[in-house]
């Protein structure tokens, strides 16, 4: 379970029917997971973070309404109205960690494979995730198993 600050972003991959919407959710300086969703409302994206988020987090987020009501879940809530210009508030609140997050994906999948099909999306987007959460081991083996045996990739 993810706690302290969390950041929380939805993105799509692919382009027409290989189309793919995820939502991905960031503990900062910790890991991160992706999840495939098929729609963009209160109940799905609210029904992970509550799945993958400690209440009494600081959760940032985007304004889409879905996300309305996360402080009354137990959440400590941040909105960022990206219509507005607004990419931080200063004090911590912003999602830059998830938006990078994002734009280093994308670039991996679109500049080294030229885009991938649906079915086989979400193994390359599960191979970023490992390596996103591994990035900081000081011993990647022992971190790796650990990962194996508790995985935070779960879906």
């Amino acid at each position: 379970m993810m706690r302290g600050v969390v950041e929380t972003d939805e993105a799509y991959y692919g382009k027409g029917e290989n189309a793919q919407m995820v939502q991905g959710i960031l503990q900062r300086g910790q890991h991160a997971i992706v999840i495939p969703i098929e729609d963009r409302t209160e109940k799905t994206l609210k029904g992970n973070i509550k799945k993958h988020v400690l209440k009494h987090s600081y959760v940032m987020t985007d304004t889409a309404s879905a996300y309305g009501s996360l402080c009354c879940s137990g959440y400590t809530h941040f909105t960022l109205n990206h219509s507005k210009d607004e990419y931080s508030k200063g004090n911590g609140i912003h999602k830059n960690t998830q938006e990078g997050f994002w734009g280093n994906q994308k670039k991996i999948l679109y500049g080294i494979h030229h885009g991938v099909s649906k079915k086989y999306l979400f193994n390359y987007v599960s191979e970023f995730v490992l390596k996103y959460n591994l990035r900081q081991a000081k011993s990647t083996f022992p971190t790796f198993l650990n990962l194996f045996i508790n995985p935070p990739l779960t879906c």
